[in-house]
């Protein structure tokens, strides 16, 4: 893939920087050479890694969008709602689609060339018949799908005009150095004994960090990209059991598995939710973490390879190792 035009001093905005996938588009920017203007709601992030200047703000301010976008090349749009229970619809709309216009609106009012849209392939839903592609018709299940799906109706109607180039990205299963996220996965593996809930035969798609990291960069800077979607995952996808096991292979352990029924697990769920709820505290357990054990989540990534020249490097093993080596390191596990 060839760049439109040499980066020189750009700015590129990323909204969502302090996060695991932010500080390392982050990284991917600055080995391109661009300047980052990083947004964080973090007061304590200080100066994130990478960045020329960091902006602590929430992108719901009024104005915030505004004052981020002053002379910028482009802006990413990372900043999301993951992994949390508890609140409001109104939040994961104002996140996921007033801020998506807002900074829309900001960005051709202040002449950017480029705007770069994080979703999700999760929006896919359950896949009946892997891998899914772009095409696939969306499967929306709870109010995160909902919203990040209206995101990228909001992103994709408001490109073109002012020639602002706008592009979406729905990553598939991001792991890798850095991700908190997923510790509670690769620490019950790595303590030899897992509780699975179903048997384990659906497929998920893993993607390393630095791999997704890169296929958004090639996003943002292909002009064959503007008004695209593309899926962004692993070289290929796997059994959630067969993944549980190369991980557990990189530590030295053989898991025993405790097997829990999937939807007495999910019904457990669902009243965890309303439960603790009322009473404004994190569940133990939610059905986004329950939808893990159950759905396939198998994407294909020939577009992205196509179009994008995405390709990416990292293989299972590998990534398994990378990623248990960091949490040791940082005495996670």
């Amino acid at each position: 893939m060839i760049r439109l035009e040499s980066t020189g001093n750009k700015i590129v905005v990323v909204t969502g920087a302090s996060g695991f996938l932010g500080r390392a588009f982050i990284q991917a920017l600055n080995a391109a050479g661009y300047q980052v203007r990083a947004l964080t709601r973090d007061a304590r992030a200080g100066k994130i890694d990478g960045a020329f200047q960091t902006v602590v703000g929430d992108i719901l301010e009024s104005g915030i969008a505004e004052r981020i976008l002053d002379g910028a090349h482009g802006v990413a749009h990372l900043a999301g709602i993951v992994g949390k229970v508890g609140v409001a619809h109104s939040e994961y709309w104002q996140v996921h689609v007033t801020s998506t216009r807002r900074l829309l609106e900001a960005a051709r009012a202040n002449g950017l060339k480029k705007f770069l849209y994080c979703s999700s392939a999760a929006i896919t839903g359950n896949i009946k018949t892997p891998p899914a592609d772009e095409t696939v018709q969306l499967a929306l299940s709870d109010i995160y799908d909902m919203t990040k799906a209206h995101g990228e109706i909001t992103a994709l109607a408001g490109g073109g005009r002012g020639k602002l180039e706008v592009t979406v990205v729905r990553p598939a299963v991001a792991y890798g150095p850095g991700d908190v996220r997923r510790l509670w996965f690769f620490r019950a593996i790595a303590s030899g004994r897992f509780t699975l809930m179903g048997n384990g035969e659906n497929l998920v798609h893993p993607v390393y960090i630095d791999d997704l990291a890169d296929g958004m960069l090639k996003a943002y800077e292909a002009p064959e990209a503007a008004g695209k979607i593309y899926i962004l995952g692993g070289e290929k996808y796997i059994k959630l059991k067969e993944w549980i096991l190369l991980i557990a292979a990189q530590v030295g352990v053989e898991p025993s598995f405790l097997k829990i029924p999937y939807y007495p697990a999910r019904a457990a769920a669902y009243l965890c939710e309303k439960t603790f709820g009322l009473v404004g505290v994190s569940p133990p357990i939610y059905r986004r973490y329950t939808d893990f054990f159950m759905k396939n989540r198998a994407y294909s990534i020939a577009l992205a390879k196509a179009e994008l020249g995405y390709a990416p490097k990292m293989g299972l093993e590998q990534g398994a190792a990378e990623t248990l080596q960091w949490y040791r390191d940082n005495g996670m596990i």
